[in-house]
């Protein structure tokens, strides 16, 4: 990649400067050179020292600013709202093999140090001449035998605890220390971790990080297209101003894996943007945006894996987000007026609609549970399977790899087949319940049919016979009510529909007029006209359970083994 390169396009930019500090490694033979640290931004630092072992770490903080010390602890002490337990033991045995007193002490004397405590320890003042211990050998006293500290049974590094102590006592004598450590006894818990989650909050924000909740609102849709357009419509430009820490920060590589190729619509916007106040500004944007995608999904803690799923969802989302708003404001350019999270949140927001009218849909239904689902058929199922996976996906039929909803043509796909499904629910409903109602009354059973048992009958199942039947002029004669077709009726529709290729029978196109024809006239005749694209659907489930088969050498015992169409057992077939 030339430097030219590397200048006119953010997202490439960001990718080379990651290269610099991957690993523990990288940083390591940066300090064997003699840099600076003070410069290497909070993320890529984290990450990099994620899964390093705690003397490693303990090598390391010495060389970087109290300020990134600070960080590397704000961002790993927390569970959302609350401090997790584990990092803070993890946190104590790094700084248990530190080999600098100040940066010690430093940890020692800090308010985490106080919130540590009061996390993991009880503590409490201790009268010498009225001694009250607590059950068990789990507790030290402090050197001024004025506190007793019971910790965990589990705890292991009680050694450590009571030299981190030690030097607090020696560095601000026995007076200050009381009093620092007292306060954990007088202190509300609550109180405390709310000061100080406001407090890592706010140091956080200029490093390019989003706290839980923060991150929330940055994944709130808007609830309709409308809401959206009217944003599209309304936004203004801002650009905010950058201090030297915030326009430093960047991003470590396991962060960018899902952007390193691709993007060309929005890379080729971002060129456009000329003024450098407003390009930084995006870098620190897209930073932010991020980070909070990560926070909400705690995957800086979780690894590459999760990193990379989570920055899958959130491309899809900017994607999607760039295209649907260059669409409505085609003669400017997106990122003077947009920005990352808005785009963002653009294309989250059309994901989730359609999300939310597929979920409203089905919650009207039998089909939420596991044990009717089947009914809706293997295309229906693999519809709604594929929308909910992380990241959305429509699968257009058997043979083609699901496309991710990333672009306005794929949008436009999976929403008209959401609004076939959501449409097609209240039939498919009614031909579950009828079928349903045959099998209380014993009018089904599995003998009556070839290659079905009655439980394992499905909607697609239903149409496809009912289409058969149709095309036989079944349903002018008296015999309009069976549920199956017999072989001979399956060959002669595979005739008449199919084009034989070699032995094989594939379905004619969807633009043969007599199949055409009989589709539209079958839709009228079953009341189906009201679900847009009907047509479509069936045409689909055809191909898929009927395609390929060589029906002309085929025996009985063949189509046991078929799905499609319900084959009757007759015994004069």
């Amino acid at each position: 990649m030339t430097d030219q390169e590397i200048k006119k396009d953010l997202l490439s930019q960001l990718l080379y400067e990651a290269q610099a500090y991957k690993k523990f490694e990288d940083i390591e033979k940066l300090v064997e050179a003699g840099m600076d640290l003070s410069m290497i931004p909070i993320q890529p630092l984290y990450v990099s020292l994620q899964n390093t072992e705690p003397d490693q770490v303990a090598m390391i903080l010495p060389k970087l600013s109290p300020e990134q010390r600070q960080a590397l602890r704000d961002i790993d002490y927390w569970q959302k709202d609350t401090v997790d337990p584990n990092s803070v033991a993890h946190w104590i045995e790094i700084y248990s093999k530190v080999n600098d007193d100040e940066v010690i002490l430093e940890f020692v004397k800090s308010e985490d140090f106080l919130l540590t405590f009061k996390n993991q320890f009880t503590i409490q003042t201790f009268d010498a001449e009225d001694p009250m211990y607590p059950d068990g050998n789990n507790y030290f006293l402090t050197e001024d035998n004025q506190l007793l500290i019971e910790y965990p049974e589990d705890f292991s590094m009680v050694q450590e605890l009571k030299e981190m102590i030690r030097r607090l006592y020696a560095d601000i004598g026995v007076e200050n220390a009381y009093a620092f450590l007292f306060k954990m006894v007088v202190d509300s818990y609550q109180l405390m971790e709310e000061e100080q989650y406001q407090e890592k909050k706010e140091r956080l924000r200029d490093f390019g990080f989003v706290d839980y909740f923060d991150a929330l609102a940055y994944n709130s849709p808007f609830m309709n297209e409308a809401q959206i357009d009217g944003f599209i419509k309304t936004k203004k430009g801002e650009t905010g101003d950058l201090d030297a820490v915030s326009a430093n920060q960047s991003l470590h590589a396991s962060s960018l894996v899902p952007y390193q190729s691709g993007m060309e619509g929005l890379k080729g916007a971002l060129e456009k943007v000329a003024d450098e106040k407003r390009q930084q500004f995006l870098h620190f944007n897209f930073v932010r945006l991020v980070n909070a995608r990560m926070t909400l999904e705690d995957a800086l803690k979780n690894g590459s894996l999760a990193m990379t799923k989570v920055g899958n969802q959130t491309r899809q989302c900017l994607e999607l987000g760039f295209e649907y708003t260059a669409s409505k404001a085609p003669k400017e350019v997106i990122f003077e007026r947009f920005d990352f999270v808005d785009l963002y949140k653009i294309g989250h927001s059309l994901i989730e609609i359609t999300k939310k009218k597929i979920k409203k849909a089905m919650g009207q239904t039998p089909f939420e549970e596991d044990e009717f689902g089947y009914f809706l058929g293997m295309y229906w199922n693999a519809f709604l399977e594929n929308s909910h996976e992380d990241v959305a996906k429509y699968k257009f039929d058997g043979s083609s790899k699901p496309l991710e909803i990333r672009d306005l043509p794929s949008y436009e796909l999976w929403n008209q087949a959401a609004e076939t499904f959501t449409t097609a629910l209240p039939f498919v409903v009614t031909f579950f319940k009828s079928l349903e109602n045959l099998k209380a009354n014993g009018l089904l059973n599995d003998q009556f049919y070839l290659n079905y048992e009655v439980d394992n009958i499905d909607f697609e199942a239903i149409m496809i016979s009912s289409f058969i039947n149709f095309v036989g002029g079944h349903y002018q004669e008296s015999s309009a009510g069976k549920m199956g077709v017999t072989i001979s009726e399956l060959t002669n529709f595979y005739h008449k529909f199919f084009k034989k290729n070699d032995n094989e029978y594939l379905i004619k196109g969807e633009e043969d007029p007599v199949l055409r024809e009989q589709t539209a006239l079958f839709i009228e005749k079953f009341g189906l006209t009201q679900i847009p694209r009907f047509d479509r659907y069936l045409y689909q489930i055809m191909l898929e359970q009927l395609n390929g088969y060589e029906v002309d050498g085929m025996e009985e015992e063949d189509f046991r083994h078929i799905g499609g169409p319900i084959l009757l057992n007759y015994s004069s077939n």
